[in-house]
């Protein structure tokens, strides 16, 4: 093999360790309505674990009705997946994480709320509160 190869190879072997630590996923997660005023641990099952924020929980409920705090699971799972000619950012599959985002985006409550989010929409919601949102990152070559 040559050297070109072995340094491709390593570097291969590093992004797909780095992604499967990023994509790492929680045990189990928790309900808006069952935290406090403090950080929460998530364990993930790597035996690591996930943090969600006490400013970042606030401000999630102050951005937030009521009804969706005992709905609503945390943390707010986003894939993005990246291929060579584009990034697509999509919601996790339930329906009121899709919907929480949607009010936190748009102020309004939607139904049937679409399942993909823009690149600005993803900065919008990290920029509000990084540490509720998981990103899990899938690479196509």
């Amino acid at each position: 093999m040559s050297q070109e190869n072995n340094i491709a190879e390593t570097l291969r072997k590093k992004v797909i360790l780095d992604l499967s630590a990023i994509n790492d996923p929680v045990e189990e997660y928790v309900r808006l309505n069952e935290v406090g005023n403090e950080d929460v641990l998530l364990k993930t099952k790597s035996k690591s674990f996930f943090i969600l924020k006490k400013d970042d929980i606030a401000k999630l409920k102050e951005n937030l009705p009521s009804y969706f705090h005992e709905m609503l699971a945390l943390p707010i799972e986003i894939n993005i997946l990246v291929t060579p000619n584009n990034k697509i950012y999509m919601l996790n599959e339930d329906l009121w994480q899709r919907r929480a985002v949607r009010y936190i985006l748009n102020k309004k409550l939607e139904y049937e709320p679409k399942k993909y989010i823009t690149n600005d929409e993803l900065n919008t919601l990290i920029s509000l509160m990084p540490s509720v949102f998981k990103l899990k990152i899938k690479v196509e070559w």
